[in-house]
């Protein structure tokens, strides 16, 4: 048996952040759902944000509900519960896809202003100042 939703945070555009039983936390988008019968209801932002946690699923007040083994099998994992101490959420953005989903609070409830950039990105912007072993310099490395 998967794990069930022990906790649902409505986000924008229509994603949902879970925390499931096991402690893991995901993202799951319920876009693909709101062409569908009972489903389109939650189009409307503010029925959306009425999710809640009933019996181990998501609902809402109509009685509309997405299956638990769905949100856990379906859902982007952000985090999981096997904990990395050197990790400062304080200072940190959840991402996915290269795109922030939520930015994390700092420790005093406010948001930190710090930019988070994915690793690839820093990866990018640290070899485009390492010359590759082997290349010869350029005229400006020459006389610099």
């Amino acid at each position: 048996m998967n794990p069930r939703v022990s906790k649902v945070i409505p986000l924008e555009g229509n994603r949902l952040e879970l925390i499931f039983t096991n402690g893991e936390t995901g993202i799951y988008d319920c876009s693909p759902l709101l062409s569908f019968g009972v489903f389109r209801e939650l189009a409307d932002v503010r029925y959306f944000r009425k999710a809640a946690v009933e019996l181990g699923t998501v609902v809402w007040p109509n009685e509309q509900d997405i299956c638990p083994d769905t949100l856990y099998l379906d859902s982007v994992k952000t985090m999981t519960k096997n904990w990395n101490d050197d990790l400062d959420l304080a200072e940190s953005e959840v991402w996915i896809g290269g795109k922030v989903v939520r930015e994390a609070p700092s420790a005093y409830g406010r948001k930190t202003g710090k930019q988070a950039v994915p690793m690839d990105a820093k990866k990018t912007a640290l070899s485009s100042r390492v010359r590759a072993p082997g290349k010869k310099r350029n005229a400006q490395e020459k006389t610099g």
